[in-house]
């Protein structure tokens, strides 16, 4: 578990780093920008591990047991209303979450937590293919965050089938996080079409 916390404090450096920098680059204040990320992160770390404590056995005490499905689901709330209403601190949040999920992906592969499946008699890299997939979704969220966060979302959804199926629960043909990803990408867009809507005719 050592390497993975590892990551972890590497990751939440090079975050912040990110956040501030696509700040600076964007004309925005990058305290208030590092102030919305914290709380993005807090909110990610505790739905990480109340997922984990909901669906996977995991204890409140101890480091061992974070998800990431749940901390995409409550650390995305903060981002999900910067992409609404096009702030831009967006971009500078979204790629600073999605960097710290490449290191803590790298790290869990390191691990050798979240296995791929087996192919002969080496498993497929599934946690390096979702870091891969969070670093597409970083440079993408310096662009638009809403479409760095669908194709980290659709990425994911396609990395799952790499996945050892008996490490996370499946309903029907599919396994839950990407029930998730599939729930997240119907929610992103359908309010952003509502919000699309309201502002309209409140304009």
């Amino acid at each position: 578990m050592q390497t993975q916390s590892e990551m972890l404090g590497i990751g939440l450096i090079a975050a912040v780093i990110v956040v501030l920098v696509v700040s600076r680059v964007r004309g925005r204040d990058p305290w208030r920008a590092l102030v919305i990320f914290s709380l993005s992160l807090a909110l990610g770390a505790f739905g990480a591990r109340a997922w984990a404590v909901a669906f996977s056995g995991a204890q409140w005490t101890g480091w061992g047991g974070f998800s990431s499905s749940g901390a995409i689901l409550l650390g995305g709330v903060p981002a999900l209303w910067l992409i609404l209403t096009k702030s831009d601190d967006g971009p500078a949040i979204s790629s600073g979450a999605f960097g710290l999920l490449v290191f803590l992906r790298f790290g869990c592969h390191l691990e050798g937590c979240d296995p791929g499946i087996l192919r002969g008699e080496a498993r497929l890299p599934f946690a390096l293919l979702d870091a891969s997939n969070a670093l597409l979704a970083a440079i993408i969220s310096f662009i638009n965050p809403l479409w760095g966060a669908a194709s980290y979302m659709g990425g994911r959804f396609l990395a799952e089938f790499a996945r050892d199926p008996t490490t996370t629960a499946h309903l029907g043909a599919l396994n839950r996080p990407q029930w998730v990803m599939v729930g997240g990408l119907l929610t992103l867009f359908l309010l952003k079409y509502l919000y699309g809507v309201v502002s309209r005719k409140t304009d």
